[in-house]
């Protein structure tokens, strides 16, 4: 809505969600090219940088930042932070505790850019492998795929509506912050018999979001050359 504030926007979550979802550029919807924009902004990415990166004008993505951080000013002393703390002593400690020394000049733009990824994208990795840990100490399920923010997991379908919430709470790992604190990252769900996003029509075993039950019974399987053959124009 920041980027493109001249779109028919309602009062309505899910009717917002489906305008963002609309084709922008080639296979690229808006909200993933936003997501590219906010990751992007976080990290001290440039307008021009992100422009050829997402397709959006450049005079658009500056002033998404301008509202951006006026809506979140925390980004902006986080990375101003980040900068002193590298000029200072070249060291960044994540979230989890594990220490990076930074070797760059320390004036390099770069330099703080990696240092800002550093400390985030270090703290979330830590908190996936440690609920994949949990995950598979657990034995409630088995694990099938990590996907850097995401895991891919198989399990007995009858006892889907026990193991779920299971694996749920094995995700939640707390991070200990300043002034008594504690940052928790809530997951949700999705289930299916394949990875392809769930469609009524044309993939109605693909995966769909968990809301407490999932009424679905799986299509019966047929032989490989009884399957319907699907492709896409453009």
């Amino acid at each position: 809505m920041m980027t493109w504030p001249e779109l028919p926007w309602v009062n309505d979550p899910l009717a917002n969600r489906e305008i963002a979802e609309t084709p922008f550029y080639r296979h690229y919807d808006r909200r993933f090219m936003c997501k590219k924009l906010g990751h992007g902004s976080n990290f001290d990415g440039m307008p021009e940088t992100l422009s050829t990166q997402t397709k959006v004008p450049v005079l658009a993505v500056a002033e998404f930042q301008r509202k951006y951080f006026k809506a979140f000013p925390a980004h902006r002393h986080w990375r101003n932070w980040t900068e002193d703390t590298l000029r200072r002593t070249g060291t960044i400690v994540a979230l989890d505790g594990r220490k990076r020394q930074f070797w760059g000049r320390r004036s390099d733009p770069n330099l703080v850019r990696d240092a800002l990824a550093y400390s985030a994208q270090s703290t979330e990795a830590y908190i996936m492998n440690t609920g994949m840990l949990n995950i598979f100490r657990a034995r409630d399920a088995i694990l099938m795929l990590h996907d850097h923010d995401a895991l891919t997991v198989q399990y007995p379908e009858a006892l889907e509506d026990t193991i779920i919430p299971k694996i749920a709470k094995q995700l939640e790992v707390p991070m200990e912050l300043a002034q008594g604190r504690t940052l928790l990252i809530p997951f949700d769900c999705k289930t299916g018999w394949n990875r392809g996003e769930f469609d009524a029509k044309n993939n109605p075993d693909g995966l769909r979001e968990y809301k407490g039950r999932d009424k679905r019974k799986r299509t019966p399987q047929v032989h490989l050359l009884d399957r319907p053959i699907r492709h896409s124009h453009g």
